[in-house]
């Protein structure tokens, strides 16, 4: 059944839809998913949709269910961030390409201005600090010679705190000089050399850490990083 058809009752779907627009939701959500988005914002917020249309029975994916949903939306959540919008946007936009060619796109007027960050930078001061701090925490856990590997690979390999998190054995390379990220944001891969005092500081790391473990020692820990720099290319 699809929006366009005539109103007919509806079961709940695979991802739980229940409107009239379900099975054009389903079918959206497998696109995308076979083009390798799997992001779940998106479905949580075609599921904020989907209830908006079930609770007031709309039929047809018209301006008026669009719009009403994206203002009820925008009131519960105020703000100059609106990148939730493309979802509903780009729902529109599938629904035309795949027949209802009456279906209504979210109009550009409802994309908020660009709001530029401004993150705050660290003088080389601050670093200096800030890595002195990490060298000296005060642990009993393996965090107190692993935080300068972790914080110096975020701030010289550009690593997020969970890829740092989820690095293993198999990931770093350190005689080869490089470390594998996988199934990072976006599910995608990256390689990225390691060079100078990065290197050190993880060479030293996993030398620590292998005065402490043994390569088959288990991921569950109190520490989050217990496993980091354990490197497997190195006897």
């Amino acid at each position: 059944m699809r929006a366009s058809d005539a109103c007919k009752a509806t079961t709940v779907s695979g991802h739980g839809f229940a409107s009239l627009f379900a099975d054009d939701l389903e079918g959206y959500l497998a696109f995308k998913t076979s083009m390798g988005c799997y992001g779940a914002s998106r479905i949580w917020y075609l599921k904020q949709f989907d209830r908006y249309c079930a609770d007031h029975a709309l039929e047809i994916l018209v301006r008026a269910t669009i719009e009403g949903w994206v203002t009820v939306q925008q009131s519960s959540q105020p703000g100059p961030y609106r990148s939730w919008m493309s979802y509903i946007r780009d729902f529109g936009r599938w629904v035309r390409i795949n027949g209802n060619q009456k279906a209504y796109v979210l109009s550009d007027r409802w994309k908020a201005g660009f709001v530029r960050s401004r993150p705050y930078l660290l003088t080389d001061a601050e670093i200096e600090l800030f890595f002195r701090a990490a060298a000296r925490v005060e642990a009993s856990s393996p965090w107190k010679w692993q935080a300068v590997a972790f914080f110096a690979l975020m701030h010289s390999g550009g690593l997020r705190t969970g890829e740092v998190r989820h690095l293993t054995p198999h990931d770093v390379h350190l005689n080869d000089g490089v470390i594998e990220v996988l199934g990072a944001k976006g599910h995608r891969d990256r390689r990225l050399p390691l060079t100078g005092e990065l290197l050190d500081v993880l060479t030293d790391c996993d030398t620590r850490s292998r005065g402490v473990f043994t390569r088959n020692f288990s991921p569950q820990s109190t520490c989050p990083t217990q496993d980091l720099c354990l490197s497997d290319d190195r006897p």
